[in-house]
């Protein structure tokens, strides 16, 4: 928006951010609307199914529990433990060895 407001027009600021014109076209919608409704960050949390659509009426059914995830289960699970290390035997595992090329030509 810096650009737009030191007078570039919406081509110029795509050909200097590489980027194409419809994606500049959309950030600054974007900015008008945000803008609009006063946030400064443009992810809304949705806390509830919406009430106005007709495909999801799943919420209203009296079995059903809408439940935000709270921050400890939206945590990614932790990582697993590596698995224990097999140790290598060569007088064992003999087969598992690649051949030594020189000592079967000789």
């Amino acid at each position: 928006m810096a650009l737009r407001a030191a007078g570039m027009t919406q081509r110029q600021v795509a050909a200097h951010l590489g980027l194409t014109l419809p994606a500049v076209q959309r950030a600054i919608n974007l900015d008008r609307k945000m803008k609009e409704l006063g946030i400064s960050d443009p992810y809304i949390p949705v806390l509830e199914p919406p009430a106005d659509c007709k495909k999801l009426r799943r919420h209203r059914h009296p079995r059903y529990r809408f439940e935000p995830l709270t921050d400890e289960s939206a945590a990614p699970p932790s990582a697993s433990p590596e698995p224990p290390a097999v140790p290598f035997d060569p007088e064992t595992d003999a087969s598992s060895t690649p051949p030594d090329t020189d000592a079967e030509a000789a």
